[in-house]
């Protein structure tokens, strides 16, 4: 598909609706640590036995395996992973509760084939980042160690930061593009490589973002019955299991294929609409 526009409808009745997934149990959590670490001995007093209550936990000591060191540099770090996998969807560095841990669990689509076939790290992706300016809080994508893909429309020209492991990151503007709604921002520090998301090819299955611009979301695009079209772009439903009053705070977030490619850039939303721009405008964008 080489157009899309996600739906999104709060009204009661309504065949296009804009429903929250279920949450799932299937997540542990990883305790980086090291002995060494006052703020890790602090938490072992005092937080891990409640965290253990609520979640599986694995705690790494980061001396007795160095291997992690290139991919944990501050502790105590904690990562929310699936079962299935060691590769974080959240991650937390100073200190974790077990209520943020439940915030963070992924949605599991109620109707999703698609999801059958993704990468367990794809629900609620790291690449996916909480933006945030003087007025204003919306989502965006990593795409390379030191480069953000976010939406234009946001307005801000300065002051911008985004949320990484809990710290404010300041990044500053590329480029942008009034026509295509797309904006380039520059992040003051590189990332890791673990970060950044490619651009795919796919059909999309997946929109990712921060409602109200603090909520992790992560919504299933599926086709149903009696798909319309606005100014020839295909409708799409997005499912899950909440209603909020809108998609605010999403905006700028990525579209993502089954394989967790970015197929597009989520330009606005409201209570009845949802626009996306495509692949073709975003590489188009980044030429």
């Amino acid at each position: 598909m080489s157009l899309l526009l996600l739906l999104a409808s709060m009204v009661i009745g309504d065949d296009w609706r804009f429903e929250l997934s279920k949450p799932s149990s299937d997540y542990y959590v990883v305790f980086f640590t090291a002995k060494w670490c006052g703020p890790c001995q602090r938490f072992k007093a005092n937080g891990l036995e409640s965290l253990k209550a609520a979640f599986p936990v694995s705690v790494v000591d980061i001396d007795e395996e160095p291997q992690w060191k290139k991919q944990v540099d501050r502790y105590p770090t904690f990562w929310l992973c699936r079962k299935t996998t060691r590769v974080p969807i959240a991650r937390w560095t100073g200190a974790v509760t077990v209520e943020q841990v439940r915030k963070a669990i992924p949605q599991e689509p109620l109707e999703a084939p698609q999801a059958a076939s993704a990468p367990a790290w794809h629900i609620l992706p790291q690449s996916v980042v909480a933006l945030s300016g003087p007025s204003s809080r919306w989502s965006g994508v990593v795409i390379a160690s030191d480069r953000i893909l976010t939406c234009a429309h946001h307005g801000e020209t300065s002051g911008i930061t985004a949320d990484i492991d809990g710290r404010s990151v300041p990044c500053s503007i590329i480029k942008t593009d009034s026509r295509l709604d797309l904006c380039l921002l520059r992040i003051s520090e590189p990332l890791p490589a673990a970060f950044g998301a490619a651009l795919g090819k796919g059909a999309p299955a997946y929109l990712a973002g921060y409602l109200r611009g603090r909520d992790p979301q992560l919504l299933t695009v599926s086709e149903r019955d009696g798909a319309a079209r606005i100014n020839g772009v295909k409708v799409l439903p997005l499912q899950c299991g909440t209603r909020p009053e809108s998609l605010s705070g999403m905006s700028g977030g990525p579209v993502f294929d089954a394989t967790g490619g970015v197929v597009g850039i989520l330009r606005c939303a409201d209570k009845t609409t949802a626009d996306a721009a495509t692949v073709d405008s975003i590489q188009e964008f980044l030429r």
